[in-house]
C-alpha cells in the first residue's frame, strides 16, 4: 500500500528525535482515518489514559466498525521503541 502525500508530508515534519509523543498525534490521526474511512462505517476513537502513579499520559487510539474493535494503537516517540522499559511502563495504567 502506498500512503497518501498528505500522510507522506505530515510525518515528514515530525522531528524524529522529538521526547514528545503528541508530535505524532496529527500524523496519526490522518493516516487512521485514511485507512479506516467513516464511510465504511469505522470510528476512529482517540483516548487519553493517565499512567498510574505518573505525571505522564498515553494517548491510544482505537478503531471500531459497528461498535466491533478491529484496530488500537498507542502513540509513542521513536526513542520508546528501542527501551523495552518504556513500553512495559506504558502498560499499566
Amino acid at each position: 500500500m502506498t500512503w497518501s502525500d498528505s500522510v507522506i508530508e505530515q510525518f515528514g515534519l515530525v522531528d524524529l528525535s522529538t521526547a514528545d509523543a503528541s508530535d505524532f498525534y496529527e500524523p496519526c490521526n490522518t493516516l487512521l482515518f485514511e485507512l479506516f474511512p467513516a464511510n465504511e462505517h469505522y470510528q476512529v476513537s482517540p483516548q487519553c489514559k493517565r499512567i498510574t502513579g505518573s505525571m505522564d499520559f498515553t494517548f491510544l487510539y482505537f478503531v471500531s466498525k459497528r461498535k466491533v474493535p478491529v484496530f488500537f494503537m498507542q502513540i509513542c516517540t521513536y526513542a520508546a521503541i528501542d527501551k523495552a522499559s518504556s513500553r512495559m511502563e506504558s502498560y499499566h495504567y
